[in-house]
């Protein structure tokens, strides 16, 4: 007979109470804000990285970063809210991709200055297009002229100063980028970005070892999620969004006004 790995009822039950209320009413907080949009000052931070990036706007990316990680996430509560079923596999892939998604806007954001965070932009912003070409290829199509905007790229790269121009070609590691946002937000209730981001790797490819840790299995051998693990990854997940979107607001006010509060 299959050894029984299921959540007790108490365990199952504080999952389903963390998961559909706790971080649904963090989530809802964050949907109201990102749908309101924060539009960066021309004064700010973020505007300023904006004028050392354009046309590939930081500010654009990292709203884009949000609308992925909130879309993901509203994704999943909507599913388990109008089923009363958490998905077996999908739930840690939704998760999985709002953890990367904010690291990256979180890793851009807190560079060492608007150069290194502009760079940083840049960076994505290459290594993306370039991926693209390759799908061009791939498919014998031309929707963009992906060396023209390389060189464009670099152009922007160049015009930074005291920068390495050779980093815009360093490759972007979304675990390092993982890794670094955990940095930034610090403490975590339960688990750590890359804790989230590996294991939730590891189901996307159907490894064995993280399918019998992360689902849990009854007697008959039937494979399920595990609640507990979907609630505290999607804690995680909404830490992560949290602190993007304070960052974001942060970076996106007007310098003068902030420094005049200060001083009052």
């Amino acid at each position: 007979m299959t050894r029984d790995t299921r959540e007790t009822p108490t365990e199952a039950k504080f999952g389903e109470d963390l998961l559909l209320v706790e971080v649904a009413r963090r989530l809802g907080a964050a949907k109201r804000t990102i749908e309101a949009g924060i539009a960066p000052h021309p004064n700010s931070v973020l505007g300023k990285i904006d004028e050392l990036t354009t046309p590939f706007n930081a500010s654009e990316s990292i709203h884009m970063y949000l609308a992925v990680a909130l879309d993901n996430m509203w994704t999943l509560l909507r599913y388990v809210r109008k089923t009363g079923e958490v998905p077996m596999i999908a739930a840690y892939s939704l998760i999985r991709s709002v953890v990367e998604a904010t690291s990256y806007g979180i890793w851009v954001l807190k560079g060492n200055g608007n150069a290194i965070k502009a760079q940083r932009s840049l960076r994505v912003s290459l290594g993306d297009f370039q991926q693209h070409g390759s799908l061009q290829k791939l498919f014998g199509s031309a929707e963009f002229n992906v060396a023209e905007i390389e060189e464009q790229i670099r152009v922007l790269n160049a015009q930074l100063k005291g920068l390495k121009l050779e980093a815009i070609d360093d490759e972007v590691q979304t675990t390092s980028i993982v890794m670094a946002a955990d940095r930034q937000v610090g403490d975590r209730l339960y688990f750590s970005g890359v804790q989230v981001w590996r294991s939730t790797s590891g189901l996307s490819h159907a490894s064995l070892p993280a399918i019998s840790v992360l689902l849990e299995r009854s007697p008959d051998g039937t494979r399920t999620s595990r609640m507990t693990f979907v609630a505290g990854f999607a804690v995680t997940a909404i830490e992560n969004m949290e602190f993007l979107l304070n960052s974001v607001s942060t970076a996106s006010a007007d310098l003068a006004a902030t420094r005049r509060r200060r001083t009052k």
